[in-house]
């Protein structure tokens, strides 16, 4: 990533933030949980957030925003960063696309996170598959048709 302009070091380089068209601006860089083994991720989470990181990406698919979460809590408890400095995103799976999973698969993403807003969810793809209520075998994940 190229960014232009003047920039005081990799801390200001992470923490660079682009206007919505709202009053709202999210980082220009993420910090991706994807395939951050649980057993790792709340360290490098709160570490990514030490070092200037004010962006989260997360999602249910991942299975780490438990461990995600400890890690923002980490991260905003010992260096006494707000909520609102963050731009948390998650993101809805598909085997909860059906109208009726939306808000229950929301809620379960900011019990799993300890948070009580996301700044982004994002539809992960964009298809529905059937869900089987359950949360543990790879037919519960990618249902076939």
């Amino acid at each position: 990533v190229m960014l232009q302009g003047s920039i005081a070091g990799p801390q200001k380089g992470v923490s660079l933030r682009l206007p919505l068209g709202t009053l709202h601006e999210i980082p220009a860089l993420g910090y991706g949980t994807y395939r951050l083994p649980r057993d790792k991720a709340a360290g490098a989470v709160s570490f990514a957030i030490e070092c200037g990181f004010r962006h989260i990406d997360c999602a249910k698919a991942y299975d780490n925003q438990a461990e995600v979460g400890e890690g923002i809590a980490a991260a905003m408890k010992k260096h006494h960063i707000r909520r609102e400095d963050l731009f948390v995103t998650g993101k809805l799976w598909p085997t909860d696309a059906h109208p009726d999973r939306v808000e229950p698969a929301i809620r379960e993403t900011l019990a799993q996170l300890h948070l009580d807003h996301l700044d982004l969810f994002l539809i992960h793809w964009p298809v529905a598959w059937k869900s089987t209520g359950m949360w543990e075998t790879d037919e519960d994940k990618y249902p076939q048709a």
